[in-house]
């Protein structure tokens, strides 16, 4: 089950996204048939309660989400970071990247280039 990915599957219009968090083959497409649908994410603020601002849906199974981590799927970073901030999985998790602590360089910067033979001879 390596090859399975916790992704978002975007939906909705154009400048208003919705997402569904789906299980799905990482070799499909990001709107390809997904083996399971585990939860939604709304990231446009449009839930209000009374004297509080609008808040972002987020809705998932819990259940199903820890059952395809346990399975070996991989959550995209997106995903990771969702799940952090819900609790599914803990802050220093196996799944986040973390960040090189010295950027690569292009090869044109990290090595230097070879002088070329310069010396010229005058007949």
């Amino acid at each position: 089950m390596s090859g399975v990915r916790l992704r978002l599957a975007r939906h909705g219009i154009a400048n208003r996204p919705f997402y569904h968090i789906v299980a799905i083959p990482a070799q499909k497409a990001r709107n390809g048939q997904p083996l399971e649908k585990l939860g939604e994410y709304d990231p446009t603020p449009r839930i209000r309660i009374a004297g509080t601002p609008a808040r972002k849906l987020i809705e998932w199974n819990k259940q199903r989400i820890d059952y395809w981590l346990s399975v070996g799927a991989l959550p995209t970073q997106p995903v990771t970071k969702l799940l952090m901030r819900g609790g599914i999985i803990p802050e220093n998790n196996k799944y986040l990247k973390k960040a090189s602590p010295q950027p690569k360089l292009p090869r044109s910067y990290s090595e230097p280039s070879p002088i070329p033979n310069s010396s010229t001879t005058k007949d």
